[in-house]
């Protein structure tokens, strides 16, 4: 039995010209979609940078403009008197500023606690006109001279104080302000100080070096 006949294949490119024709528009189509890829990832990059701006500048908007601080340069000891060599002005977000910096040059002034280095100054850890010990002196204490029978405090050591006849705890956490040979002094709250000058005029005061 025969088979029928098969009609032949025919190609959509029915001859040499159509299929070029096909060929060069489906490359245009590929430049088309490529260009318009290109076209989109650039637009949403832009959009993306100017995301950022505005949220730079929202940003900067809040902190405020940059406001005029006086910062050390290197770490200072209590006591010190600041040089042009040791602060200097710098400018920070007004955000980052304590209410109670110093807005003039402090240079001349005394600093009343250790300071670190690139620190914020404010004006209750600074003084004018007093000497190294008295600015070492925290508000509302007073300074008290005891007899100094070792070497084992220096200054910055805390202390407790305690009345030499009975052992009363006189003044807790109380800081070594200076030393010399037979003395040693040491800040003490200013309510406390009324007992602490009653036992030294009884019997005398043992300082108690604290730890760390």
């Amino acid at each position: 039995m025969s088979m029928p006949d098969r009609a032949p294949l025919r190609s959509p490119f029915r001859s040499p010209a159509a299929f070029a024709s096909a060929v060069r528009g489906a490359v245009r189509r590929h430049r088309l979609l490529r260009t318009g890829a290109l076209v989109t990832i650039g637009v949403v990059l832009l959009l993306r940078v100017f995301a950022s701006i505005d949220a730079a500048d929202t940003e900067r908007s809040r902190w405020g403009p940059p406001a005029q601080a006086w910062i050390t340069t290197t770490e200072v000891a209590a006591g010190t008197e600041l040089t042009s060599a040791t602060v200097r002005a710098a400018t920070v977000p007004p955000g980052l500023l304590p209410a109670d910096a110093v807005v003039e040059d402090p240079t001349g002034q005394r600093v009343r606690t250790d300071l670190g280095a690139g620190e914020i100054i404010v004006t209750g850890r600074v003084a004018d006109d007093i000497s190294a010990h008295a600015a070492r002196i925290p508000p509302g204490a007073v300074a008290v001279a005891l007899d100094r029978t070792s070497d084992l405090f220096a200054v910055g050591d805390r202390v407790d104080l305690h009345d030499q006849i009975d052992g009363a705890l006189l003044a807790r956490d109380a800081p070594v302000v200076a030393l010399t040979d037979g003395d040693l002094a040491v800040a003490v709250d200013a309510a406390s100080i009324d007992d602490v000058v009653r036992s030294l005029g009884r019997g005398g005061v043992v300082p108690v070096l604290r730890g760390g």
